[in-house]
């Protein structure tokens, strides 16, 4: 097979495809992806008006698993609805976002219009939330690993957002990505389609950990798209648990 030729980008190239750019913009003015208003030159994706609203929808830390905000009650006597709770597999979750109006049109567009710029957006704001130093992630875990999806349903979706979004966030925290740990044995329904009493039995058994992931696991951050129930999540995390993982955290872009 012939090498894949590359050429440096030059200047003069860069400063026409720019000057191209502009034009079509004049023609063809870029517009907001969730509300179609028409994006000003610092704007990106989505209009500031949505990003504010999308990024105020919640933010928060708590001393245990580092979520902020306010006006949050307790949940049973724990600090946060992110902290676990008795018996669960994880130490904590690490949501960037409540999953509203505003997130929920983002990881429709990522995940079913395939919008991968959609993705961009949502990688980068966990980033922003999730590599904060007061996480200190590198100290609690070793590894990125995406919840995955079972392959005939990877195959009709044409990719998997949590691999998107694990790998571009481990990148940024200077983890290791590992694709490999986590295995989908069994096509389930779809959780978005099942009352939540339904979730749990939906997903028992449908994760194992591939064979080879490693004699013994070090600490794990899980990484899905969106939490509601935290079903899918929690079965991931007990069977990393149950094979040998030192502690698993579950990192997700929006917590219902």
């Amino acid at each position: 097979m012939s090498p894949v030729l590359t050429f440096p980008k030059s200047p003069v190239g860069m400063a026409f495809r720019t000057a191209a750019k502009v034009a079509v913009d004049l023609v063809y003015p870029p517009s907001c992806a969730l509300c179609s208003a028409r994006l000003h030159v610092a704007e990106d994706k989505i209009c500031d008006p949505c990003r504010i609203e999308m990024l105020t929808e919640w933010a928060w830390r708590c001393p245990l698993c580092g979520a902020t905000g306010e006006g949050i009650p307790p949940r049973g006597g724990l600090p946060c609805p992110l902290c676990p709770e008795p018996g669960d597999p994880f130490h904590g979750r690490l949501a960037a976002i409540h999953y509203g109006p505003r997130s929920a049109q983002c990881v429709h567009l990522f995940k079913y219009g395939r919008r991968q710029d959609m993705g961009d957006l949502i990688a980068d704001i966990m980033i922003a939330r999730l590599a904060e130093p007061i996480l200190s992630l590198e100290e609690r875990v070793s590894w990125v690993v995406p919840v995955p999806l079972h392959w005939t349903r990877r195959t009709s979706r044409g990719f998997n957002q949590s691999e998107r979004l694990a790998a571009v966030l481990a990148k940024a925290v200077g983890l290791s990505y590992r694709r490999d740990v986590l295995r989908r044995i069994r096509r389930t329904k779809m959780q978005v389609r099942l009352p939540r009493g339904q979730r749990e039995e939906n997903v028992a058994g449908a994760f194992v950990v591939r064979p080879g992931a490693g004699a013994s696991l070090p600490g794990i951050l899980l990484v899905d798209d969106v939490i509601t129930t935290g079903s899918t999540v929690r079965e991931c995390a007990r069977v990393l648990s149950e094979a040998g993982a030192e502690q698993v955290w579950i990192a997700t872009f929006a917590q219902a």
